[in-house]
């Protein structure tokens, strides 16, 4: 199984710029985006704000990989994305959802640091 955590980047900007309902329909696309590319292996979730969390079932790396990149040109925008592999669930599900939410994270930060160079 595979937890990924996303996140999408500059919702706070789309909000002052277009306005709070076009934010709102970003992130139905993108809550329909994740479903229609992962719908084969699992299904994604809205958690709050502009947090999206996906549990996927018997996924290889290779396949996360390409439905990630498909997930990130298809969003048109950009979103930080993370996820762990889960081999059982000993940890509880509260310790997978903090190291998924960790692993998004430092993609966010990496996008920062290259944004702003």
């Amino acid at each position: 199984m595979l937890l990924i955590f996303a996140d999408l980047d500059h919702l706070k900007e789309i909000n002052d710029t277009y306005g709070h309902m076009a934010g709102d329909e970003l992130l139905r696309v993108l809550g329909k985006i994740f479903n229609d590319v992962i719908s084969p292996y699992g299904k994604a979730y809205r958690v709050g704000g502009d947090e999206f969390i996906c549990v996927l079932l018997d996924i290889s790396a290779e396949t996360f990989n390409k439905l990630l990149s498909d997930c990130k040109m298809l969003v048109g925008t950009t979103a930080s994305i993370g996820g762990v592999f889960v081999n059982n669930l000993e940890k509880g599900f509260d310790e997978l959802l903090k190291k998924s939410d960790q692993s998004m994270y430092k993609e966010k930060e990496l996008f920062y640091q290259n944004a702003s160079r």
